[in-house]
This record gives structure tokens, sequence and C-alpha cells, in this order.
């Protein structure tokens, strides 16, 4: 009923697949091979997502998760699940997300306490997406469930997990850091291995393989998860540059 603001499909373990997307007030399932008919899978209050807002959704398992940070984090269990529903009371707002090893990792939230964290990772327990205790206490330590204020680059603009040898990658809009897990207490460190070169375009990133692409400030890069090499030089990036409304730099997206 609305512009779309944000699809993806996955498939079940059976092989079935599902696709998702979502405009400014819902969330909608195709169901299988059915490619014409669009169901409503929205809470029951609907969605309140902005203009300039995106979803995003991650697949943890069998459940796809969906943040778009005007609303409490979605969870849909494929297979099980008829109707989207709150992931959990105690999960920050979040306008990023990615599965990181076994934990799901959100980026630039909100919550109650602390309101916006433009710059702040979060991550639940591990090997359970539906717990996120509070943290600092007892609980938290012993499910590594944590968080991080990244201290340079700006906001964050997206995470993506597995780009080379690293556990994953954290966009921000003038940096790029490097994710690695290392266990209690510390759980992730984060280390940042590009000062001057992040995105302002936080769609345009895509992980293909070993490598994650995007958009930096002056071109396009690909990251191998230790440093970025550009790709675009001259024509290529004068082009793209000189083509994309940066009104709308949310709406510009990368894909494989």
């Amino acid at each position: 009923t609305a512009r779309c603001q944000g699809a993806r499909s996955f498939r079940d373990t059976a092989g079935n697949a599902y696709t998702f997307a979502g405009d400014a007030t819902r969330l909608y399932r195709v169901p299988g091979a059915d490619s014409s008919t669009w169901s409503n899978v929205s809470i029951a209050a609907g969605y309140t997502i902005s203009a300039d807002e995106t979803w995003e959704l991650a697949l943890y398992g069998s459940r796809v998760i969906a943040t778009d940070f005007a609303d409490a984090i979605q969870s849909y269990v494929m297979g099980t699940s008829t109707l989207f529903a709150n992931l959990a009371a105690a999960a920050p707002r979040a306008r990023h997300i990615a599965i990181i090893r076994e934990f799901v990792m959100v980026g630039n939230t909100w919550d109650a306490t602390d309101g916006n964290r433009p710059n702040r990772v979060w991550w639940g327990a591990s090997d359970d997406p539906t717990n996120w205790p509070t943290i600092g206490s007892a609980a938290a330590a012993s499910v590594q469930s944590d968080r991080q204020d990244i201290p340079t680059g700006g906001w964050a603009q997206a995470i993506i997990g597995a780009v080379g040898g690293a556990d994953g990658l954290v966009f921000m809009e003038t940096a790029v850091y490097r994710i690695s897990y290392e266990g209690p207490p510390t759980v992730f460190g984060f280390y940042e291995i590009e000062r001057t070169q992040g995105t302002p375009f936080p769609n345009s990133v895509v992980n293909v393989g070993p490598f994650a692409f995007y958009i930096g400030q002056d071109g396009v890069y690909v990251n191998n998860g230790a440093e970025s090499v550009p790709i675009g030089k001259f024509k290529v990036d004068r082009t793209l540059l000189a083509d994309i409304d940066p009104t709308y730099r949310n709406r510009v997206y990368g894909a494989a």
C-alpha cells in the first residue's frame, strides 16, 4: 500500500522460500512460490517508520528478525509464526542488524535509559536472540551480552558478518571497524582499520564471500576485513556520484 522500505528473502530449514517486505506501517510476506499475493504479517498495532528510515532483516536459524529504529525489534519464526511479534522487551530499538557468530548484533540504537546512541553497537545473549539482559549485570555476563560505543567515525551505518578473517565489520560515516570475537570478559573487540573512509550510504554495503563492497565518501571500495581498496577510481566514481541525489542517500542500495 506504500513505498517499499526494505525487503529480504530467506529459506527455512526445509528449504521453503519466504520473502518479507516492509513499508511505513506494515510488514508483509509472500509464502512459498506465490510471487503475487502479499499477506500482512504485522503486529496488531502496525508500525511508525518514517520516510527516511529503512527496514533491515536478518536470519537467525529459522527466525527472521526485522528492525526499523522507530519500533521494537520484530521476530517471525518461519514455519511457526502467523504474525511478527516483538523480539524482546529489553532489546533496544536499532537501525542496523547483523548476525555475528552466534550473536544478534544491532547498531545505532535507542533505549529508554540512554536515548539515541547512534555510535553504539549492542549484542544479546549467545545462542539466544530473544534474551537481552541488563548490561553490566551478572545475567548479562553469564551469556556474554554487552554493548560498545564506537569512539570515532560518527554514526554506525551498517554491520555485516564474516569478512575475510574478521568476524564482522562496523561501517561508520568516516571509519570502518573490524569486529573480533575475544570471549569473556570483553566478548568482542572493535578495531579501527579505516579512519578516513566510511560510508554515507548505509544500504550500499554488500557482503560477497570474503569481501564487503560499499560506496565510500569519494567512490566505490572493497574491504577484505583488513583494509579498503578503491575499485571505481576516476570515471566510475565520477559518474556514480554525479547521479546520486545526496538528499536520498538512504535510498541508495547495493546488491550482488
